[in-house]
């Protein structure tokens, strides 16, 4: 599932399917990025001190039903967690380079602490 992110008016949008999750910039308090598997590559988790802002993208029956029970399931506010792959990470990242003070932006592809290798295998680093 690809999405859509981009910063607007102090905020970080991040769009998919059926949801809009809003983090205001200011409100990031640390952003903490790890290896998390097969079918997603990396697992992204922002700490903040502000409660992140849920909209529904489509105002269609099942979209509502879908909404209303994202919500229901996800009563934690400050703290995110999501998996992304190595694209949208990037675009995520790349996005909030510009825009907070201080991030570093890791090597996702050549970077020795996302996973190890042993005799051909991988193994993630966690």
């Amino acid at each position: 599932m690809e999405i859509k992110a981009y910063i607007k008016e102090g905020h970080l949008f991040i769009e998919n399917f059926f949801l809009t999750e809003k983090i205001k910039l200011d409100a990031i308090d640390n952003i903490l990025i790890y290896h998390h598997g097969e079918r997603y590559e990396n697992r992204i988790c922002f700490y903040l001190l502000e409660p992140i802002i849920y909209e529904n993208q489509k105002k269609t029956f099942w979209s509502k039903l879908l909404f209303y029970s994202f919500l229901l399931f996800n009563k934690e506010r400050l703290i995110i967690e999501e998996r992304y792959h190595n694209k949208d990470l990037s675009n995520i990242l790349n996005k909030l380079k510009d825009n907070l003070k201080e991030i570093i932006i890791p090597n996702l592809e050549g970077s020795m602490f996302w996973k190890t290798r042993d005799n051909g295998y991988e193994i993630p680093m966690v």
